[in-house]
């Protein structure tokens, strides 16, 4: 008799174990609110949410891409408003200055103010975004274009190289515009020749009226490149969208996978310990009075 009661007795210490184990998982899931605490809770389980948080990182990686992708296109599309704002207002001046009741000294005035304006679109056209140039090319580590204070010519120093991000699988885009192109050329030289018009000295207004047709050539060739990079920016706005939408569907079903249901979690949590405590008290039953303090 002695004999089969220390035999209950290990095999209920045994399971006295194996229970207060099987309750601390359950208060750790209950606490974390996972389901898949190791591989051996759910094999299967966890071989799927490992492949949905892989699903989850090549997507993160693409979003980071579209927002650097976004932001490059976003600093170039104000440059180039910037500079379409110089043209703009070279076109009223140039306007202005064509009527042959405007004076020498008057126009100088005027070539003071387009003078002001090339400057501004040089520096719009030389702008940095994240400590490089965004219309060098390659090369955005070199300022692109760069002013002669004497003749006013402006020369391109970068290349005509192509920047391309792939925003998503198999799409690749280009998302710089190199200053080698007639957006930035036609501005500066419609600007430099208005200039060079208003400071010879008997300029008629004819002379000065041939800058505007110059000027709306160049505002043309400008309008269209902004356009161009306006449409890669709504591009890379509607994938990025569809990105996110994507990423809120891994998330649900990551979370379908790893997340305990709360109620039933509880629910098991409290029968596992109505057990452990059942089993504490079979422990006791068979066990000396000292094993009992012992084990409380």
């Amino acid at each position: 008799m002695r004999i089969t009661n220390n035999l209950v007795l290990r095999r209920v210490l045994r399971d006295l174990e194996m229970s207060r184990r099987r309750l601390n998982d359950l208060q750790v899931q209950v606490s974390s609110g996972k389901r898949i605490l190791k591989p051996e809770d759910d094999p299967f389980g966890t071989g799927k949410a490992l492949g949905i948080r892989t699903a989850l990182r090549v997507n993160e990686s693409y979003l980071r891409i579209l927002e650097a992708s976004c932001n490059w296109l976003t600093v170039t599309e104000a440059a180039l408003q910037t500079i379409g704002s110089a043209l703009q207002k070279a076109y009223v001046l140039a306007i202005a200055a064509s009527n042959d009741s405007m004076g020498e000294d008057e126009r100088v005035l005027v070539a003071i103010e387009v003078e002001e304006l090339l400057r501004q679109a040089v520096s719009a056209a030389n702008t940095r975004h994240d400590s490089r140039f965004i219309f060098s090319g390659y090369q955005t580590h070199t300022e692109p274009f760069e002013l002669d204070d004497l003749t006013f010519d402006v020369t391109y120093n970068g290349d005509g190289g192509k920047i391309e991000h792939e925003i998503e699988p198999g799409h690749m885009l280009v998302v710089n515009l190199p200053g080698n192109v007639e957006a930035f050329s036609e501005p500066f030289n419609a600007l430099r020749d208005l200039l060079t018009d208003l400071r010879t000295p008997g300029a008629t207004g004819d002379t000065i009226r041939d800058n505007i047709t110059k000027i709306e050539e160049a505002r043309n060739a400008l309008l269209e490149q902004t356009a161009t990079i306006g449409a890669r920016a709504q591009a890379v706005e509607r994938i990025d969208e569809r990105l996110r939408q994507f990423d809120i569907a891994l998330q649900e079903q990551l979370s379908k996978v790893e997340d305990l249901d709360m109620a039933e979690g509880v629910m098991r949590m409290m029968n596992q310990e109505l057990a452990y405590q059942t089993l504490l008290q079979v422990a006791a039953t068979l066990s000396q009075p000292t094993l009992i303090e012992f084990l409380r």
